[in-house]
């Protein structure tokens, strides 16, 4: 089979509030710091982000963008609350990964409802004051290291999942899972399944992705975006047997790919995008 050398937009989505449902988008506005109105608010406790990953029910998060900037949050629990990013407030420090930072905490009407959604006390949720430099003491995350991040993103800029990857791991599973619970911000088709492994490069007129490394999969993946309950180990469970990688980052379980811009710009839904293969 010869290699890819095209594929295209076939949906795009971004995460206003991190760990919560995703908002689809006809485009997004790409940049180095990240995708333009992604991840800004995130959830905190004692000076950790309050994740999915460790907190299913997150997940359970609706969220909605108003025509007028502000982020509509409903919450089967917490009920419905609309806010309005801000950048300047009290100081809150924040250990993401290998990082602490400095967040902006976003008041108390916004922590109230944070703190009766999740059924937890002593929640806060935050926005990013200013940009800060990410370091990734790793070889393979050298494209992103030491570089300006403007959102609460945990690694890269963008993920990326090809459509055709999900169609090939469905069938090798009894229980088939949904896209969302990779929780991508591009989803490509055209390209073979898994061909995501050896990307260079997307590109179009508007804009340019730059391989990162592979998404290396957690516990994350089996929540059920929807309900926020977790009742399966799958996709984790079958992509274990035949999607392990040696020498990994992280949990070595692959599936998509982490992304940066090259160029920045306006990506679209139905944009066709030159393949480079490295």
């Amino acid at each position: 089979m010869s290699p890819t050398t095209h594929c295209s937009v076939r949906d795009l989505f971004v995460y206003p509030f991190k760990g919560g449902q995703a908002v689809p988008r006809d485009s997004i506005e790409v940049r180095r710091g990240g995708i333009v109105g992604d991840r800004e608010l995130m959830l905190v406790k004692d000076g950790e982000p309050f994740a999915q990953r460790d907190h299913p029910q997150v997940a359970r998060v609706r969220v909605a963008l108003e025509d007028d900037g502000r982020v509509r949050l409903r919450d089967p629990i917490g009920g419905e609350i609309v806010h309005r990013v801000r950048h300047r407030g009290d100081d809150v420090a924040v250990k993401i990964l290998f990082n602490d930072i400095t967040t902006c905490d976003q008041g108390d009407e916004l922590a109230e409802w944070a703190c009766k959604a999740m059924g937890e006390q002593g929640i806060r949720v935050v926005a990013l004051p200013q940009p800060w430099d990410r370091w990734i003491p790793l070889p393979e995350f050298a494209p992103i290291h030491g570089k300006p991040q403007h959102q609460l993103y945990d690694v890269a800029p963008v993920l990326l999942e090809s459509q055709a990857s999900l169609d090939d791991f469905n069938t090798r599973t009894s229980q088939p899972v949904p896209m969302d619970r990779f929780r991508p911000n591009v989803v490509v088709e055209g390209l073979a399944p898994y061909e995501e492994d050896e990307l260079a490069s997307l590109s179009c007129e508007g804009v340019e992705l730059r391989w990162v490394t592979p998404c290396e999969r957690c516990v994350m993946t089996t929540t059920d975006q929807t309900t926020g309950v977790r009742e399966t180990k799958e996709p984790i469970k079958t992509l274990s047997t035949y999607r392990r990688r040696e020498n990994p980052y992280a949990s070595g379980v692959v599936f998509g790919a982490y992304m940066t811009a090259g160029r920045e710009g306006t990506l679209r839904r139905g944009d066709r995008l030159e393949v480079v293969l490295r």
